[in-house]
């Protein structure tokens, strides 16, 4: 075996192990330059030196014509893209380094003894620690992984949603869910496959938690067709985790039962009497009734606590300062609560205008996502004040209480902006990686950035490559799906690497459906090392 050979898998192995961190590494004080891109680059000289020296190459026609007409269309719409050139071009660079890798993965595993369990290896050992620091952001609250690569930590309400070392939950569940196929099938299977799905569990992410638990329904399977009771077990682990969490966790429950934060956090405020009883130096006491009209639990304490506060309205008394009343004890869904809320009443107004809301330390005020708010008008008497319920319009508050506030575009939305762009250039589409730039002046009445994408990956390719990049891709998982059906994967007793990866490229095309993480390293490379594996039909595979 020549010294090309013995070093192309080694150089493999670095790589796959060195995903999950390509995304925190940038954010730390010595960059990802010494740590991530440096070894990226030699790798990827490593990989394409070895297959310039060889022949033949070592992806089949089948697989191969369909990858370069993909990278092909996206190279020729970014060279013809209208805007933003640079990062279409970034993009396609992306996609050729990804059949690179990928011909190389494949090769390693052709030409080296072992080289299929040392990717699947790499594989299940890259995700272990992420999967381990998701699982540790869970358990311990305050606790956050992401802080350590100043990363921001992202929450569903007042619950956080797992990120691990990468930038956004959807992206460490997706990298999981595609890491967990290979996992089933390696010796410590049933220990990697639960700590994968307590990971996957934790980022609240609810189509990698359904198509964890079909990959693990799958494993079963596998296991009793080709009468290995390891592969059966580890399926099951991945069912009985996921399962376990569900019922041990109400919070994570709730989580992923819906992620539409108006059914979550809704209160009905009512007063109860128009009685104003004076507390303390302009600080007034009044009694008013709250009910818990939504799907989450309002603690009163601790990180993340619920409590009662006020917009006060524009007035002529000047600045009024808004107080907050936390609540006496926890409410559950479904309950209410009479409580004391103290508000502030300037000794020089006859006239106050207030909007009482509910808030949380982690939660953007209850009426931004449908909730109403009582509005109260407290007026001087001879006897002090007295409230009654009022209507304040949205123009008489000041633009720091955030009345209106543009929600954020929903899937459905995100996909009719991506079809529009698509009519306007339908051959080879706006420019890969357009999207996010492009949506924001389709969607005037919603909150968007550059940091929001279709959300569907076959729009995504379809208005950034147009119909001929979305043709080619789709070509791409016909030629995989074609050989996947008559290989002799399904007959033979050893189903080695071309089975999870066969279920790797499933879960990504699921999940494609309705997220886009085509556009992060750590999931492309996966991609594309699935892509590679499918056609790999060598005798190693075990």
């Amino acid at each position: 075996m020549s010294s090309g050979t013995r070093a192309l898998p080694l150089a493999i192995v670095i790589a796959i192990v060195l995903l999950p961190w390509e995304e925190a590494m940038p954010r730390l004080p010595i960059g990802s330059v010494l740590v991530v891109t440096l070894p990226e680059i030699a790798i990827s000289l490593v990989c394409l030196l070895f297959l310039i020296s060889r022949s033949p190459w070592p992806i089949p026609r089948g697989g191969t014509w369909p990858a370069l007409a993909f990278v092909g269309v996206l190279g020729l719409s970014a060279i013809l893209a209208p805007d933003h050139q640079v990062d279409a071009l970034k993009f396609t660079a992306r996609m050729g380094s990804g059949l690179i890798f990928a011909a190389a993965v494949a090769a390693a595993v052709q030409r080296t003894q072992g080289g299929a369990r040392m990717i699947r290896g790499a594989i299940v050992v890259s995700a272990l620690l992420p999967a381990a620091a998701g699982i540790l952001e869970w358990a311990v609250p305050g606790f956050h992984v992401a802080s350590l690569f100043h990363l921001d930590p992202h929450h569903l309400g007042h619950l956080e949603r797992s990120t691990s070392v990468f930038p956004y939950p959807t992206i460490f569940s997706g990298y999981l869910e595609m890491a967990l196929p290979y996992a089933i099938f390696v010796p410590l299977g049933p220990f990697a496959t639960a700590l994968f799905a307590a990971g996957i569990f934790s980022s609240l992410t609810r189509a990698s938690v359904g198509i964890a638990a079909a990959l693990g329904l799958a494993g079963i399977l596998a296991g009793r067709r080709f009468n290995r009771p390891s592969v059966s077990i580890s399926g099951a682990a991945v069912l009985l985790t996921l399962a376990g969490f569900y019922v041990a966790t109400p919070s994570g429950s709730q989580g992923l039962a819906t992620h539409d934060l108006g059914r979550w956090y809704s209160a009905r405020i009512r007063l109860l009497s128009s009685d104003v009883r004076h507390h303390t130096d302009g600080v007034y006491v009044i009694r008013l009734s709250v009910t818990n009209d939504g799907l989450a639990r309002w603690h009163h304490l601790g990180t993340g606590r619920f409590y009662l506060s006020y917009w006060p309205a524009l007035s002529e008394c000047g600045s009024i300062r808004a107080l907050s009343s936390l609540l006496p004890q926890d409410v559950e869904p479904g309950a209410s609560l009479h409580t004391s809320a103290y508000v502030y009443l300037p000794p020089d107004c006859e006239m106050v205008r207030m909007s009482f809301d509910m808030f949380s330390e982690n939660v953007t005020p209850f009426y931004i996502h449908g909730s109403p708010r009582l509005d109260l008008a407290f007026r001087r008497t001879a006897d002090g004040w007295m409230t009654e319920e009022t209507t304040i319009p949205a123009a008489g508050f000041p633009k720091e209480a955030g009345r209106p506030v543009k929600p954020l575009p929903t899937r459905p939305v995100l996909w009719h902006a991506a079809f529009d762009i698509w009519k306007e250039h339908p051959i080879l589409g706006a420019g890969p990686d357009s999207f996010r730039y492009l949506h924001g002046s389709l969607l005037p009445d919603y909150r968007t950035s550059d940091r929001v994408f279709s959300n569907n990956v076959y729009l995504e390719i379809l208005c950034g490559s147009g119909i001929l990049g979305l043709a080619a891709f789709l070509w791409m998982l016909i030629s995989a799906g074609r050989v996947l059906a008559t290989s002799v994967v399904w007959r033979d007793r050893h189903p080695g690497v071309a089975l999870p990866a066969a279920l790797a490229l499933a879960a990504f095309c699921l999940h494609g459906l309705v997220d886009c993480m085509l556009l992060f390293t750590p999931i492309y490379a996966m991609f594309w090392i699935a892509y590679a594996l499918v056609f790999v039909t060598e005798a190693d595979q075990v």
